[in-house]
This record gives C-alpha cells, sequence and structure tokens, in this order.
C-alpha cells in the first residue's frame, strides 16, 4: 500500500495537542464499554453525570468505542498516528452502524484504507466527504446497510424582525432551489450588497428561468447534481450527457465541461476549503496562455477566494492524472487533496474482478 503521510501529523504544538486530544479520545472509550445487560438511558445518566457532558455526547462516545473495538485494524491504524479525531470518528460510526458482521473484515480493511495517508503532506477529507464515500463504499458491500437519503419536506418560513424587515427561509427540491439561484443570478447586478437584491426584482419581474439538470448515479442507483444534491425524482426542462472528455480551443469551457469538472471535484480544491463546486470558478492548471488546454484533465474547481490567491501568485499547485492536487506555499510547506465529488467516488474505490462480474451476473438476472 503506498504511504503518506497526513499534514495534521506532522510534529507543531496545535497538531501535537490535537493528537493528544485524539489519543485519549480513543483509548478511554475503547475500554469502557458499556454494559450490554443493564438499562440504556441509567448508563447514559451515569456517565453523562460524571463526565459533565450531555446525553448525546456520552452515546455517541460509547458508540464510537463499540465501533473501534469490532474494527482492529482500524483501531492499530488510529492508534498508529491518532489522526482521527472525534467528530469524524461519529460519522463513521453512524455510516457503519448496521452493517452485518460477515462484513466486517472488509469494512475494516477499506476504513483502514481510507485513513492512512497515499500522498505527501495529504489534508484528511472533510466530515461529510468522508460520510459519502463510506456511505458509497457500504453500498457496494451490504446495500441495505447503507444510510439512505433522508426525505425532507418543501416548506416556507417567514420570521418578522424588530427592525421593519422579514427574514425568509424555505427548504425546496434541487431542481427548483437551481432554478431560484439562477433566477437571482440574472437580475444581479454589479453594485448589489446582497443576492437579496436580485432575489426582489425576480419577485417583481415576470421572468422564467429554465434549468439544465445533470446527473450522476452513485453505487446505489441514486441520482444526485452537484454539489450533493438528490436528484432522483426530480424533472427538469431538458437533461445534459456528460462527456467527460470533451475539450474546446477557446478559453471559457462550455457548460459540459464546467458540469464535468464540478462532478469530479465536487468542492473548492484548496485544501480544507468546502465551497460546493457549482459555487466555484474553473481555474486553468497550466495556464490557458502557456498552452494549457480547456479540459477537464486541465481544470479545477477553485473558490473566488483562493482563485485569486492562486492567480496574485501566492500560492501555486499541480494536478496528477488522478486530480491529486499538490499544493505549494510560499513557506515550503506542501499540501495535497484528493476530488470529492460524485463522479470520483468509482474510481477512488476500485472494484475487484469477482465483485464486479457478479453484480454483472446480478443485474442480468434481476433482469429476467
Amino acid at each position: 500500500m503506498q504511504q503518506g503521510n497526513y499534514v495534521h501529523m506532522q510534529s507543531g504544538d496545535f497538531a501535537d495537542f490535537q493528537r493528544e486530544i485524539n489519543r485519549q479520545t480513543i483509548e478511554f472509550w475503547v475500554q469502557h464499554p458499556p454494559h450490554g445487560d443493564q438499562d440504556f438511558h441509567t448508563q447514559l445518566a451515569d456517565v453523562a453525570t460524571s463526565m459533565n457532558i450531555s446525553r448525546g455526547e456520552a452515546r455517541q462516545a460509547l458508540r464510537i468505542g463499540e465501533m473501534l473495538r469490532r474494527f482492529p485494524k482500524f483501531l492499530a491504524c488510529l492508534r498508529a498516528w491518532y489522526h482521527v479525531n472525534f467528530h469524524r470518528l461519529a460519522v463513521v460510526e453512524k455510516q457503519v452502524m448496521a452493517v452485518k458482521p460477515e462484513f466486517h473484515d472488509a469494512l475494516d480493511e477499506f476504513l483502514t484504507e481510507y485513513f492512512t495517508p497515499k500522498h505527501a503532506d495529504e489534508v484528511l477529507a472533510q466530515a461529510q466527504t468522508v460520510a459519502k464515500h463510506l456511505r458509497a463504499f457500504i453500498a457496494t458491500l451490504d446495500p441495505e446497510a447503507a444510510m439512505k437519503p433522508q426525505e425532507t419536506k418543501r416548506r416556507a418560513r417567514f420570521t418578522r424582525c424588530h427592525n421593519g424587515l422579514t427574514r425568509f427561509s424555505a427548504t425546496l427540491s434541487d431542481a427548483e432551489a437551481k432554478r431560484l439561484e439562477l433566477g437571482i443570478r440574472k437580475h444581479e447586478r454589479a453594485d448589489d450588497e446582497s443576492s437579496a437584491d436580485g432575489f426582489v426584482r425576480l419577485l417583481e419581474s415576470k421572468t422564467l428561468t429554465s434549468i439544465t439538470l445533470n446527473t450522476f448515479a452513485d453505487p446505489t442507483g441514486v441520482q444526485h447534481i452537484i454539489s450533493g444534491g438528490l436528484a432522483g425524482a426530480l424533472e427538469a426542462d431538458k437533461q445534459r450527457s456528460i462527456n467527460h472528455n470533451a475539450e474546446t480551443d477557446q478559453y471559457r469551457p462550455t457548460p459540459e465541461i464546467r458540469t464535468a469538472v464540478q462532478l469530479l471535484d465536487g468542492t473548492c480544491r484548496y485544501p480544507g476549503c468546502s465551497t460546493p463546486a457549482d459555487q466555484c470558478d474553473l481555474d486553468h492548471v497550466i495556464n490557458y496562455d502557456e498552452g494549457g488546454k480547456t479540459t477537464a484533465a486541465n481544470l479545477a474547481c477553485l473558490c473566488r477566494f483562493h482563485h485569486t490567491q492562486k492567480t496574485s501568485g501566492r500560492v501555486q499547485y499541480s494536478m496528477d492524472e488522478h486530480r491529486v492536487t499538490t499544493w505549494h506555499f510560499p513557506n515550503g510547506n506542501t499540501k495535497t487533496t484528493r476530488p470529492a465529488g460524485e463522479a470520483a467516488i468509482a474510481p477512488m474505490f476500485g472494484q475487484s474482478w469477482q465483485r464486479h462480474e457478479a453484480k454483472r451476473v446480478q443485474k442480468r438476472r434481476s433482469a429476467a
């Protein structure tokens, strides 16, 4: 297994302090299993009161300890570096809690490999990315154990403020929200203080905004749109078939290329930035005026702030054929990030021949 290092595994006051917290957290809860024959709520109350923490924190910590005892290789990986914090461990526990025991060895191997750094100075994935990748793997291993998308009803809420204003919030389908977002952008002006100005103009206009919905199917067959939205039950004015190898001679990428890059990257590629891909600029890794092509292989998602940093020369980066980016900073440090988009999930995990053929047979038999 190729092995590198995570940036936060290096020695330093902040990194050392956090790793010590991680060490104490892991070792304490691994050594304090709940009593299986005792009342659930009584145990939670005792632990929470003794440690002056909430019942929810006590419940999550006990569950993390239970999980780590089930996966010895993963636990050994954590003990090698103590590089995973409580929050990410809670995310892992929530994803793996329903996997059948007969799949634990395979899941243990996956967790160990996933949390073993593959590149020099790599940045550990954000919690939401960890959850997405774990869910995708579990769907190929034990589909019934994979977390299902939670159904949220459409709703709107008006909250009166005390300064003559009202705060409005709404939960919409992804397609409806995208139509609203595009409509607001169409009515925004350069001197607007916020998107609210464009929103008001949209309300006062009679403009109708149509959208093209670009989707990608994850291993469970669920359709996603850019930034992780579910699209399984959505309708759009039209759909676009994405060709990841498309290119153009022009500087500005085509809508097809833009969508391909967004689906591959998922978020801004700057270390630690989680700005959604559809809110980012597309940056030529090799500058266009230096011979860089306008194609998905030479474009990366950068939020406006980090795009400006790169353009101004304050930071530089390169990207390999697997879309792994290596960032170079003025102080000589480097940091590495991997893509987190829906379209990048399948290549990251790989699949054995046996598993691939078994799925092929299963698909054929289910169609009979």
